[in-house]
């Protein structure tokens, strides 16, 4: 399942506050997914009301991709903005099961772009 959202139409902000809503989202429903009553014990394995919310999860996964994918071809227009998409795509690096270094040099090298397309007038 893909949510179509119309990046477009949103803001550095915005697509940050979405993201974030959405990512809230997600946990609630994998906490959800881990209820009895979304497993069928026998096949070990979701039943069908748990397919159901497995399929919206996997949509709002990818909705959260279009959100960082759209933030990366953003300029941004203040240090705002900066901050808003910075926050968006290190969101990224911090969620999972990544080393904590490999998070921070994913993220200095994000402030690096964000800056280098600042000082350039480029975008990333």
């Amino acid at each position: 399942m893909r949510l179509s959202i119309d990046t477009g139409r949103l803001s550095l902000e915005e697509m940050a506050a979405l993201a974030s809503a959405l990512t809230t989202l997600s946990d609630v429903l994998s906490g959800q997914l881990s209820q009895p009553r979304f497993y069928d014990s026998a096949t070990h394995r979701n039943n069908a009301a748990g397919d159901v919310l497995e399929d919206i999860a996997e949509g709002i996964g990818f909705a959260i991709e279009d959100l960082r994918n759209a933030a990366r071809s953003r300029r941004p227009q203040s240090d705002d903005e900066r901050d808003q998409k910075f926050a968006l795509l290190a969101r990224e690096l911090t969620d999972g099961l990544r080393s904590p270094e490999d998070a921070i040099d994913g993220m200095r090298a994000i402030v690096d772009r964000l800056d280098r397309a600042i000082a350039e007038d480029v975008l990333l």
